[in-house]
C-alpha cells in the first residue's frame, strides 16, 4: 500500500537534489531560473517513469529504477537546452506574460533598479 508513495518520494527526492546541483554544473543562465531544472527533471522522471511503467516494468525491478536514475540527468539537460534556446529567441514569451515579467529580471537588474 505504501510502496508507491515511498516510490514518489524517492523520486522527488532525487530531482530535488539534482535540481539543487544543476546550477553548480551548467553555470548561472539568464534564461531560466532557479526552480526550472527541478522543475524539467520532475516532469521527465514522471514521464520516463510512466512510459516504462506502461512498458511492464514492475517499481520493484532495479532496471526501472536504473534508466530512471541515468536517462533523468540527460532528458533534463537536453530540456533544459531547448528551453534555453527557445527563451533566447523569444518564442517562449507567455513564460514572462504569466509571471508579470518577473522571471526576466535577474537579480543583478532588481539591484540596479532598486
Amino acid at each position: 500500500m505504501l510502496q508507491p508513495i515511498v516510490d514518489i518520494v524517492f523520486l522527488l527526492a532525487y530531482a530535488g537534489i539534482y535540481a539543487a546541483v544543476v546550477p553548480y554544473i551548467f553555470g548561472r543562465n539568464e534564461n531560466f531560473g532557479s526552480l526550472i531544472p527541478g522543475a524539467m527533471a520532475i516532469s521527465f522522471a514522471v514521464v520516463l517513469w510512466s512510459a516504462l511503467t506502461w512498458a511492464g516494468m514492475a517499481d520493484t525491478d532495479g532496471w526501472i529504477w536504473g534508466i530512471t536514475m541515468v536517462a533523468m540527468p540527460l532528458g533534463t539537460g537536453i530540456l533544459m537546452g531547448l528551453y534555453g534556446r527557445g527563451r533566447a529567441a523569444g518564442k517562449l514569451g507567455f513564460v514572462d506574460a504569466l509571471a508579470g515579467g518577473a522571471s526576466a529580471k535577474t537579480a543583478d537588474e532588481e539591484l540596479v533598479t532598486a
